[in-house]
């Protein structure tokens, strides 16, 4: 007779607490900066790399002050929120230098400071919109309204729904004590960005103003605008679509937030924050869609009835930020996958189409106050 059998079995339930480490942000995170500039000494100079911190930016390039001011101000401003930074070397060619970009770094903000002519900035424009990302342009330092709109007009275009214009320079603290460096506003400008996104989950709010302190246009690290323009200056190039921004109760705040769509044919296109909000339902809409290829097409509906429930799940998820206008009759979205875009001729072909209508959130350009004063006699009601 055998003798008994040692089972290694146990019976309840264990849970163990580990310590892992903080997990990449996903590649549909709209926060990451990818910053173009060019380079004295580079040994690869098709290289993206990612810059995490001041100080690595300062061991790798130890000959590109230009780069550090950049990297000190896109920190500085982003403050302890986090947030990725690519850079890609400028050679001679800024096109070359944004297609160099992989796609799976996802969607973000595209920076360049160094270019500034328009024949450049446009292919940069048209790259950022193809690859489903943010332009910050950047105009030339000290450049004359009249300049500036002139490059604004080469600029405008339906690719424009995906670009902005900066048409200043800032000063932030410089390497020593008491001393003081310039950077591009466009740096400063995607920098709150990122900020906004990684505070508040929502790309559709303005990253400008001081409408939610600590995640909007409030630089804590910048000292000064070096060439500031009064507050009717500021709203003539914001009738242009052009970006400043603006010393309000000594603080260094942005100013602007409009994008370079082709507003005579698109006009609900003017605000940056619908912009980046379309930006991020496109991530999020092809990574939903990525997940459902290769499902079976069955003739009881539910494969689209799935799609359907996760486009409109990311949309949903919009909706409770305030990002998508919606109201208790009408969500403000609505994502159709009927008979009428999916024919069974078309689903034989295994081709299926969702069409998503989508309403964002603008955000508050201007606001009005009547003051009436009445005498103590006189009912105020």
């Amino acid at each position: 007779m055998a003798g008994p059998i040692d089972l290694d079995l146990t019976i309840g339930v264990d849970l163990d607490v580990v310590d892992e480490p903080e997990p990449n942000l996903p590649p549909t995170d709209t926060s990451t900066g990818f910053l173009v500039m060019s380079l004295t000494n580079v040994a690869n100079p098709t290289e993206v790399r990612l810059i995490r911190s001041p100080a690595d930016a300062r061991s790798t390039y130890a000959t590109e002050p230009a780069l550090w001011a950049a990297v000190d101000a896109w920190f500085g401003t982003v403050g302890n929120a986090g947030g990725r930074l690519y850079l890609s070397p400028l050679d001679t060619d800024a096109a070359a230098a944004v297609a160099a970009i992989p796609d799976a770094y996802g969607p973000g903000q595209i920076i360049a400071p160094e270019v500034v002519a328009s024949v450049d900035q446009v292919d940069v424009r048209d790259a950022a919109w193809e690859s489903n990302r943010f332009y910050v342009a950047q105009a030339p330092d000290g450049a004359s309204d009249a300049a500036l709109i002139t490059l604004k007009d080469a600029l405008v275009s339906s690719e424009g729904r995906f670009a902005e214009l900066e048409a200043d320079t800032i000063i932030i603290p410089g390497e020593a004590g008491g001393a003081t460096r310039e950077v591009p506003a466009s740096v400063v400008a995607a920098a709150l960005m990122a900020r906004s996104d990684l505070r508040t989950g929502n790309p559709n709010l303005a990253a400008a103003g001081n409408h939610t302190p600590g995640a909007s246009g409030q630089v804590d690290y910048a000292l000064g605008i070096k060439a500031d323009r009064t507050l009717e200056q500021i709203r003539t190039l914001a009738r242009e679509q052009i970006n400043t921004f603006r010393v309000v109760n000594q603080r260094v705040r942005k100013y602007g937030y409009w994008t370079l769509a082709d507003l005579a044919t698109l006009p609900q296109w003017w605000d940056v924050g619908g912009s980046r909000t379309i930006m991020a339902l496109r991530a999020r809409e092809q990574a939903v869609a990525e997940e459902m290829m290769f499902g079976q097409i069955a003739a009881d509906g539910a494969f689209l009835d799935k799609y359907k429930g996760a486009l409109s799940g990311e949309l949903a998820a919009f909706q409770r930020l305030g990002a998508i206008y919606g109201t208790e009759t009408d969500p403000g979205y609505n994502v159709d996958v009927s008979v009428v875009q999916n024919p069974v001729s078309q689903l034989a072909q295994g081709l299926v189409k969702a069409v998503v209508t989508v309403r964002t959130s603008p955000f508050a350009a201007a606001l009005s106050i009547t003051l009436t004063r009445r005498a103590i006699t006189s009912a105020v009601a």
